[in-house]
């Protein structure tokens, strides 16, 4: 690769960096000269030369590329049809209408290991994480469903955030439930807080629109009016930013993805398809002091989605040809410029949030989500029924092909319908 006189960097051709080609068709071929055989560090090789003279500043530079002769054993095996370059010798010079020459530099790179052939994989071309690469016109962008990648209705996860700013790591446990109808989502995060304390399970009912802070050490609650989250800084609260941008994050349909391709992950240790894309003016910028917005917002947030499969069995489904069920990470880099008239590379400040996933499951139960100790420990009155449910007939409830959590769900749903209670009250 080679670094612009901006500071970004672009993959080279190796004939071009060689300086045996160029890929610019706004430069004059390039013709190499072979001049003869030789021998460098006890090796014998083929030397060849090119020049490349600048009229308009009178500077010439020459390169002198030494390449092992065919049949040579070398620790991967003879050299075969393939060059297997040894050295390379790069002088310059300028040559002034007054007959002076003045030599600028000499350079030496001497070629220790050279594997010949093609790439293995496509991985090792892949750009670092967090980078999305906007082509404009033409370039293939998908939702994350069209790539095989949905979050189900209802999972738990163990959610483990870092960021750049912070050296600790904060753990989070979310539980999820979209709801069979609209407006009856409900999410569930047990979290320990950075001060310190207990840990602290929040529930948000937005069918009820309600908030529940509970301490489960102590029994207490506090009930609140609204869902909503208020704006923090993603860094310092990265749990609260992502139960905040939850829709963009898991339920997003948007056609704004680039499908990288499959890459090794968490380690080698596994295999995940991996995208990524570029949010503009996204997200708002908070004082870290006050916890208030400053009403700017940072240019543009790179994120990157890395899904695998847990069971190569899974049924996909019914639309879809592929499915990858289990998220690995998901990468968030946020990107604010200094000073917009110099080049961003130089005068970019970013910042890092990265959100590991483990031991995803597709199961969540309504007493994930039950809120009655929040009516008891604050003395509210409430209608408390209890009963056990029997069946007469054993069958009905037992065998091999019963799907219990189904009819759990079932079960509440139609006990909530028909004593006209909302389906948050009914609990195990």
């Amino acid at each position: 690769a080679i670094r612009s006189s901006n500071g970004t960097w672009h993959i080279r051709p190796l004939n071009e960096f060689l300086l045996f080609s160029s890929n610019d068709p706004r430069q004059e071929q390039i013709r190499p000269r072979y001049i003869g055989e030789g021998v460098v560090r006890g090796i014998p090789v083929d030397q060849w030369e090119t020049c490349i003279i600048n009229k308009a500043n009178l500077r010439t530079i020459k390169r002198t590329w030494s390449f092992a002769r065919k049949g040579f054993v070398t620790p991967i095996g003879p050299v075969g049809d393939f060059a297997h370059p040894v050295q390379a010798l790069i002088q310059a010079s300028a040559l002034y209408p007054n007959g002076t020459r003045i030599g600028e530099f000499d350079e030496v790179f001497d070629v220790y290991a050279y594997r010949p052939g093609i790439v293995e994989s496509a991985e090792q071309l892949a750009p670092p994480r967090g980078v999305f690469c906007n082509s404009g016109v033409g370039q293939q962008l998908v939702s994350l469903r069209d790539a095989g990648i949905s979050w189900p209705e209802r999972f738990n996860v163990r959610v483990e955030a870092s960021s750049s700013r912070n050296t600790d790591i904060q753990k989070f446990h979310l539980r999820y439930d979209r709801g069979r109808e609209r407006n009856t989502k409900r999410i569930r995060y047990d979290y320990l807080p950075r001060n310190g304390g207990d840990y602290v399970s929040v529930i948000h009912d937005y069918g009820a629109n309600l908030t529940y802070n509970i301490d489960r050490r102590v029994g207490t609650c506090i009930i609140k009016r609204g869902v909503e989250v208020l704006d923090v800084s993603p860094t310092r609260d990265p749990v609260s930013f992502f139960i905040k941008y939850e829709n963009e994050l898991i339920s997003s349909r948007e056609r704004q993805w680039e499908y990288n391709g499959i890459r090794p992950c968490r380690g080698n240790g596994i295999k995940c398809a991996t995208l990524t894309t570029e949010i503009n003016n996204f997200p708002p910028i908070v004082e870290p002091d006050t916890g208030k917005p400053t009403g700017e917002t940072w240019e543009a947030t790179n994120a990157e989605y890395a899904w695998s499969v847990r069971s190569p069995y899974s049924r996909p489904p019914p639309d879809m040809q592929k499915s990858f069920d289990y998220p690995v990470y998901l990468f968030l880099r946020f990107f604010q410029s200094r000073n917009p008239s110099n080049p961003p590379a130089l005068n970019s400040r970013t910042e890092d949030i990265e959100y590991e996933f483990y031991e995803m499951s597709y199961e969540a139960s309504a007493s994930d989500f039950d809120t009655s100790i929040c009516y008891r420990s604050r003395d509210f009155e409430y209608l408390h029924l209890g009963f056990t449910l029997k069946s007469d007939t054993a069958s009905a409830i037992d065998g091999n092909h019963l799907d219990r959590r189904f009819l759990e769900r079932e079960l509440h749903r139609n006990l909530a319908d028909k004593m006209q209670i909302k389906y948050s009250r009914v609990s195990d």
